[in-house]
């Protein structure tokens, strides 16, 4: 059965069933104003805790607080609420189009866990191969969980993979979704100052009563943001200068060189091409420079049966389509056919992005245990096409629109819970939880069609460099090639336990431990504890030491990038075709230099603070260090260097001809992240204001 389908059986089961939100998610949409005394679900697997009392640090925030603070998008909003949250927004494209890396205590975007009602939020099938923040890791979209949908959102601010697993070292934001009646809805607009970057947003929220205490929730948001430019003209020289004999000479990269402030290309006494005078020199866009355009959908269910049972699904599609451009090929470029773009041209990617979620379950009570047994399945699918370009070697033949490729990623996970209270003749009782969870994850990459990464057979047709051979594949984002295309898939499974007693008075201790096994790298233990000491009312210690551990995620293991190009001989200056590689470790030309099986990260947390609560007011002081080994990235790129041609040589005489360039994902080294965490927050009441 395939993902897609094994999707959609899930959607029929939920449209036939009456189904409700989860044992983690019932009766928590309404909280205070402040979250102060709000019931919390994270952070542990038992009941009854709040964010006063929880023995690590959590952060509660309400679909108001959400929706007040004027920011636009899940992730910008939290990162404006939460200081340990930072959402940078880089301006290339590619995946980042709608991909931002959220982090939480200034580590990696996927060494923090995001949660859906409880449960594991997949990843997106893009891994983050660029420059920007978080470079080599594989984040979640947490902008396709909209607003309209969130009864709420709580942020540990803490290690917590012996209790959820791989991802947790930094900590986990959950995202629990709304169970209220009644409609609700909100438009709004906003742009920068200076005009772009545009935004629309419109939602609304219907919640029904389902049979006795049941409810079903359906919310829907449309967002379309225009992208933001603040590029300046650009003033280098265009177009082909001519040298006193009439020949074309090539360009000049200077600014200025096209508007006669520096000289053009060539002598100083080559003349610039009349057009210079009149052509458009603001094509570029840059700043946060995608146009994107997102429908989302979300339900929450749950319907009591009559023995006690209750029935739960809840679950999204999101689609968002987003275009933004690469860098400008001027008129004169070698990389340009100007029978196609007399004025040269600027190519655009449009990134399709479709998130589809899924979980159903039921829970109750046996024999005095609270039992709540669920399964869920997620995917991402990411479509590339760019428009706006061409394939140089295709000549004037050379399409203008293409199909580069595609990457997807799914997770199905099943996962069984236990808790119940054992009267342990202390002052309160002793609460235990056990559970049982198995995970398949995929990841696959197919390819672009063929003259989105063909090595055509035309060369520059005129200019200085005609005869020469151009860039090679779609300008802007060259198609994924069949050498890159995998289908591939891992299992794990785990049992993990926890326990949380009150020996004295106002002493909490509680404590937790997870068995993973892995069927690509084997088997890991984790191991948490927590306490909690309120030594005198209000005002209380904290502290928790735990490890935890990040799997290499199949993208990181996997992800596989071809780019072909020409490029001279270091030795005999001929030009040839040679390979460019990002790959994956299992691959060859990898294994060669040097590459190994990725480990697991794996981590020691530990965290001490203070928190107090008076009336309206809190406050909590909590510093932390996080001790991390093996951590994953990106490798240096293994390249010849000047006049030098030994790695080329010695992969040819391994039987890898023309690869001049490789590098791969590998566990780089170990790191220490220190810090302090203040928080405070006063209520003040207006209701006597009016």
């Amino acid at each position: 059965m395939t993902y897609s389908t094994r999707f959609l059986a899930l959607l029929s089961l939920a449209t036939a069933a009456a189904a409700g939100s989860p044992a983690l998610a019932q009766d928590l949409s309404s909280t205070t104003a402040d979250g102060a005394d709000a019931i919390v679900v994270t952070g542990t697997r038992l009941s009854g805790r709040t964010v006063t009392t929880s023995p690590v640090p959590i952060d509660v925030l309400t679909t108001e607080e959400l929706q007040a603070n004027g920011y636009s998008g899940t992730a910008k909003a939290l990162q404006s609420l939460v200081p340990s949250i930072n959402y940078p927004h880089p301006t290339t494209p590619d995946g980042n189009t709608h991909i931002r890396s959220l982090t939480l205590r200034g580590l990696s975007p996927d060494q923090t866990l995001v949660l859906v009602n409880g449960q594991r939020r997949h990843t997106n099938a893009w891994v983050n191969v660029g420059g920007t923040i978080g470079k080599g890791s594989v984040p979640t979209d947490l902008n396709a969980i909209p607003i309209a949908a969130i009864g709420r959102v709580e942020v540990l601010r803490d290690g917590a993979s012996a209790l959820y697993g791989s991802d947790a070292i930094a900590g986990v934001v959950n995202f629990i979704l709304r169970t209220d009646e009644g409609f609700r809805g909100s438009a709004s607009y906003g742009a920068t100052q200076d005009g772009g970057g545009e935004t629309y947003e419109l939602s609304g929220n219907w919640g029904f009563p389902v049979g006795e205490g049941g409810s079903l929730n359906l919310k829907y948001a449309f967002r379309d943001v225009t992208a933001a430019d603040r590029a300046e003209p650009d003033t280098r020289q265009f177009y082909f200068g001519r040298s006193t004999a009439g020949a074309a000479v090539a360009l000049s990269p200077n600014f200025g060189s096209g508007t006669g402030l520096n000289p053009p290309g060539g002598s100083a006494g080559t003349t610039i091409d009349p057009r210079e005078a009149t052509a458009n020199r603001d094509i570029w866009r840059f700043a946060d420079s995608a146009d994107i355009t997102q429908h989302t959908g979300f339900l929450n269910f749950r319907y009591n049966l009559a023995n006690g049972v209750e029935l739960y699904a809840f679950g999204g599609l999101d689609h968002s389509d987003g275009v933004s451009n690469a860098s400008l090929r001027r008129p004169g470029q070698p990389e340009n056919v100007r029978a196609i773009y007399p004025d040269g041209f600027l190519p655009f990617i449009n990134t399709l992005s479709t998130n589809g979620s899924l979980a159903l379950g039921a829970k109750g009570d046996l024999a005095g245990w609270a039992w709540d047994l669920t399964t869920s399945y997620g995917e991402n699918r990411i479509e590339y096409r760019s428009f706006n370009t061409l394939n140089a070697t295709l000549g004037a033949a050379s399409p203008t629109r293409f199909y580069n490729g595609a990457l997807e990623a799914g997770q199905w996970t099943t996962s069984v819970d236990f808790t119940r209270d054992f009267d342990a003749g202390l002052n309160t009782p002793l609460s235990v939880a056990f559970g049982i969870e198995a995970r398949t994850d995929r990841y696959a990459i197919s390819a672009g069609q063929l003259e989105s990464y063909q090595f055509g057979p035309v060369r520059v047709l005129d200019g200085p460099a005609a005869g020469t051979v151009p860039t090679i594949g779609a300008q802007g984002f060259a198609g994924i090639q069949p050498g890159d295309v995998i289908d591939t898939d891992r299992t794990n499974w785990s049992v993990y336990s926890e326990a949380t007693v009150t020996p004295v008075d106002n002493l909490l201790l509680t404590g937790a431990v997870r068995y993973e096994n892995f069927s690509d790298f084997g088997e890991t233990t984790n191991g948490q504890a927590a306490a909690r000491w309120e030594i005198i009312d209000g005002v209380a210690l904290r502290a928790s030491v735990g490890s935890g551990f990040h799997a290499p995620a199949l993208q990181q293991q996997y992800f596989s990038s071809t780019s072909s190009r020409t490029l001279a001989n270091p030795l005999t200056g001929v030009p040839e075709f040679v390979l460019v590689r990002t790959a994956p470790v299992t691959a060859r030309e990898a294994r060669l230099l040097g590459a190994r099986d990725l480990q697991p990260e794996t981590a020691v947390n530990a965290s001490a603070g203070v928190t107090a609560q008076r009336g309206g007011f809190s406050a909590s002081i909590d510093a932390y260090q996080i001790d991390i080994d093996n951590r994953i990235g990106l490798s240096s790129n293994f390249v010849d260097a000047a006049g030098s041609s030994s790695i080329r040589n010695f992969l040819a005489s391994q039987g890898l001809p023309g690869v001049t360039s490789v590098r791969y994902f590998t566990n780089v080294g170990d790191t220490r992240t220190t810090g302090v965490d203040i928080n405070a927050r006063w209520r003040v009441p207006t209701e006597a204001l009016g």
